[in-house]
């Protein structure tokens, strides 16, 4: 489905980019836990 593919491409862009903002960023959608 396009719309998924959509989603999580921006997921994963956001993921990225919180990452390297903030250095400490947890995505809802990831499946490994960061504790």
């Amino acid at each position: 489905m396009k719309l998924l593919q959509h989603i999580m491409c921006i997921t994963l862009k956001n993921w990225i980019n919180g990452d390297m903002e903030t250095g400490h960023y947890e995505p809802h959608l990831n499946p490994v836990q960061y504790n």
